[in-house]
């Protein structure tokens, strides 16, 4: 038994106003890099099978590109005669039947094995059972399709899309997430592949979040991202070349004048060439705030592929504010678009606007 247990492509993601060099949104594409370096090492490891274990695609309704781009790689693995099997995961099931699924497309392939219905199906693949259970109605369906797993004689499989809460708590919080408990999931499985949790995991034995390809927020910054090689009793991640994102030390402004905070900042903002990059201004009070260049520190982030800065108010300031309300609106404006960069001259045209519609507002 050697397969490849991958999850959470979110193939059609796309994020941020970039676009790569074919005029496609960057991070689009950086999922389908993702995916086809998944399908690569698939290949060259000559695996029995790839199992992704749910969201193959970011939405319920993936543009014709993004399908295109799936099958591509799904044609990929059956030139060479690697059976590809997925189960639908959160992102790609919608909430009504009559919707419909995408997966519908790939039921035609001989050896693509979608499983998207909303119950428990059992694939046997050469000598191991895969025990496949996709997104479900709720939670409670979930736990009550599990019970109808039934350990095979040979190799036995497990994949489910889900959040586990036991002890520790692996969740993406999304809409329409399903949750578990460890208990409900082990059931003597020789492998339980999950999906939905974006970090790679060992919850325990061999239970394995693979994690997502790609990363999709900050929370996300500092953990690599790949895939699980299975082969027999043992499992290796293999992590993929993905773009990288930093949320950078944050910055304690406390007690510091508008001409220390633009010195910190300068030493953060170093070697952003491509990255997806945040900053955190902390206990940032209003006279520093006034003082920052913020034309500068907008153009120190643009080699970034994506730049943004967190401002939080020192904790007496944010009392005062709590209590007194917010000061001059004109002011509060004025110190809004400076902040977004927004002082060239079509800026100038719309903070006028802006302004205007203030006034006539008052009258």
């Amino acid at each position: 038994m050697k397969f490849l247990h991958i999850a959470d492509t979110h193939l059609g993601y796309q994020a941020y106003a970039k676009l790569d060099d074919t005029g496609l949104n960057q991070r689009e594409s950086d999922c389908y890099s993702a995916f086809n370096q998944a399908i690569d090492l698939a290949i060259r490891n000559k695996v029995d099978f790839v199992l992704h274990a749910g969201d193959l695609f970011n939405t319920i309704r993936p543009s014709n590109r993004t399908i295109s781009m799936a099958l591509s790689g799904i044609s990929r693995l059956s030139e060479e005669d690697i059976p590809f099997i997925v189960i639908s995961g959160n992102h790609s099931t919608p909430r009504l039947r009559e919707t419909g699924s995408v997966f519908r497309i790939v039921d035609f392939f001989s050896d693509v094995f979608p499983v998207y219905k909303g119950r428990y199906e059992c694939i046997e693949m050469n000598d191991c059972y895969l025990h496949l259970i996709p997104h479900c109605l709720d939670s409670p369906t979930l736990v009550e399709e599990l019970k109808k797993v039934k350990k095979k004689s040979g190799k036995n499989v497990l994949a489910l899309h889900a959040g586990v809460i036991g002890i520790e708590v692996f969740k993406m919080g999304d809409f329409n997430e399903l949750i578990v408990t460890p208990g409900d999931i082990d059931l003597g499985a020789d492998y339980v592949a999950l999906g939905h949790y974006h970090n790679f995991t060992n919850l325990f034995g061999r239970v394995f979040y693979s994690g997502s390809t790609e990363r999709f927020s900050f929370s996300e910054a500092e953990d690599d991202k790949g895939v699980l090689l299975v082969e027999d009793e043992n499992q290796r991640f293999i992590p993929l070349q993905t773009r990288e994102m930093a949320d950078l030390e944050p910055i304690d402004c406390a007690k510091m004048d508008e001409r220390v905070v633009m010195s910190s900042i300068e030493e953060r903002l170093q070697n952003l060439d491509g990255k997806i990059v945040r900053l955190t201004l902390k206990n940032l009070d209003r006279s520093a705030s006034r003082g920052l260049d913020f034309k500068k520190i907008k153009e120190m982030g643009n080699k970034a592929l994506h730049f943004e800065v967190r401002y939080g108010m020192n904790s007496l300031e944010k009392q005062a504010i709590e209590h007194t309300g917010i000061g001059n609106l004109e002011e509060e404006i004025r110190d809004f678009w400076v902040r977004k960069g927004l002082d060239d001259e079509r800026g100038d045209k719309l903070l006028k606007l802006a302004l205007r519609y203030l006034d006539e507002g008052q009258e």
